[in-house]
């Protein structure tokens, strides 16, 4: 293999790992959306709901009835609890949700231009070895 082929490989490699890099960071991108979904969906079921299942762990819920229908806690970190109005908090979830929908934009068009240019590398490989053979 001559010292282009090599380099322009090399090239290659490089862009299908960071092809991959983006793809991880998609599926964490579309989880938090997913995420920030659910959670805007159960707040918006309080108001029909005297009852809800909360998650405990391990694939376990329990059914809880609901006290407060105006306001949510909310955990900032470090233990830190604070509590919000629930028509607030999903308007703070929708807007948080759009704000991942666009990283997600933005990662899917960088991902698209790195496989055009995978695909662009691997064309001129295939022909440089070809000359080269």
């Amino acid at each position: 293999m001559n010292e282009k082929v090599a380099k322009k490989v090399n090239e290659l490699r490089t862009m299908e790992v960071r092809a991959q890099y983006i793809e991880r960071q998609l599926e964490t991108i579309n989880a938090n959306i997913n995420e920030f979904e659910i959670a805007k969906a159960a707040l918006s079921e309080i108001n029909n709901s005297n009852e809800l299942l909360v998650p405990i762990g391990a694939g376990i819920s329990l059914k809880m009835k609901i006290v407060e229908k105006e306001k949510a806690l909310v955990r900032l970190g470090a233990g830190v609890v604070v509590e919000k109005n629930i028509d607030e908090l999903a308007k703070e979830i929708e807007t948080k949700k759009e704000e991942f929908v666009k990283l997600s934009e933005r990662a899917q068009n960088e991902l698209e231009k790195i496989i055009n240019n995978i695909n662009t590398l691997q064309s001129e490989v295939g022909e440089m070895e070809e000359q080269s053979g």
